[in-house]
């Protein structure tokens, strides 16, 4: 298991540093493999596993943007210009972006740069860049939908400071969803777009302006919590890539917000902000023949108060590669910890 520890000169959600440590969950033994320079409290460094052997995250060396990867005792296996948001699943290609327009687009997810930051000459572009071959092979602009009427956005704020976020492979690795969204001081807004590695097209999905998280459900569904071009109601919805049709779950359980990862798909996990008695709440989901409606309370977590706005520690729930295990961040010892759950 990865973890971030040690985290130094922590601000408005954001360090000067942190260790990482790989943990054996079966031998119940711990070490470090690096210290990266980049961190924020929702992502870390987006330090995840490149393959059993090694990870992937983001770092900053001489006040430049890498994305690093390093095997579990800490050497070095690659070097690349520019920082990742994710790693397809056949480890072939990772999606770019400026953490730099991120930050400024939603506090708390950006990286401590020594440069200052101009707003003029922030970089918004995308970028798909394929590992194997050491390129970047698209780059798509932000203001990319302006080529074809049917990707124009909807629901986005018109003079808003736009910026791209959330992205993420299918398990077959043949396709990536990406938000475009459009924020100021008061509102977030959202548009979901789903790009084709096959043949690099772009397709926008049928989200009303608030999409907030989301996951694949297999290779031709997105679940996401959003509202729709037909209803502002925001809920947990699924949208069909093959026939362009949108589904919601409606449970009472499931009206606020959360942060969903799938199992399979047949089942997914997701989780709450803190309710009045500052009470988070861990579910799992399951379908049967309508849909769906099964949902199991797996844990109810109190975070005590210090912990909100970019310092709250959000469930963000994650299953092993095997299956096995469900691992989340809790608050509820007075500090950020991670509990890991056996099935």
């Amino acid at each position: 298991m990865i973890s971030h520890e040690n985290i130094h000169d922590l601000k408005s959600g954001v360090a000067r540093s942190a260790d990482i440590f790989i943990t054996d969950v079966f031998k119940d033994e711990k070490k470090k493999v690096v210290t990266t320079n980049c961190f924020n409290n929702q992502q870390g460094s987006l330090a995840t596993w490149f393959n059993n052997d090694s990870i992937i995250y983001n770092d900053m060396l001489d006040d430049e943007p890498k994305t690093i990867i390093r095997n579990i005792n800490g050497e070095l296996i690659d070097s690349i210009d520019g920082h990742f948001f994710s790693l397809s699943r056949n480890c072939k290609y990772i999606s770019m972006i400026c953490f730099k327009t991120f930050g400024m687009g939603l506090e708390g997810y950006g990286y401590k740069f020594n440069s200052t930051i101009d707003e003029q000459r922030l970089d918004k572009t995308l970028r798909l860049y394929d590992i194997d071959n050491r390129k970047v092979v698209l780059e798509i602009p932000i203001d990319f939908h302006n080529s074809r009427e049917a990707l124009k956005p909807f629901g986005l704020l018109d003079r808003g400071f736009e910026y791209f976020s959330h992205t993420n492979f299918s398990p077959d690795s043949n396709k990536m969803y990406f938000l475009l969204r459009s924020s100021n001081k008061l509102r977030n807004t959202s548009q979901l777009y789903v790009l084709s590695l096959l043949d690099w097209s772009i397709t926008k999905v049928g989200t009303g302006g608030m999409v907030s998280h989301l996951d694949w459900l297999g290779n031709d569904c997105v679940l996401a919590f959003a509202n729709t071009v037909t209803s502002e109601k925001y809920k947990y919805q699924l949208f069909n890539l093959i026939s362009g049709k949108t589904a919601s779950i409606d449970s009472k359980f499931l009206l606020k917000d959360g942060h969903p990862t799938v199992l399979n798909d047949r089942n997914f996990y997701t989780d709450t902000y803190p309710d009045k008695s500052r009470n988070q709440a861990l579910y799992k989901v399951s379908s049967d023949v309508k849909g769906f409606d099964e949902v199991e309370l797996i844990a109810k977590i109190l975070s005590p108060m210090r912990f909100t706005g970019v310092d709250r520690v959000d469930l963000h729930p994650r299953v092993s590669h095997c299956g096995k295990y469900l691992s989340f961040d809790s608050s509820h010892l007075g500090r950020a910890s991670q509990v890991v759950l056996y099935k």
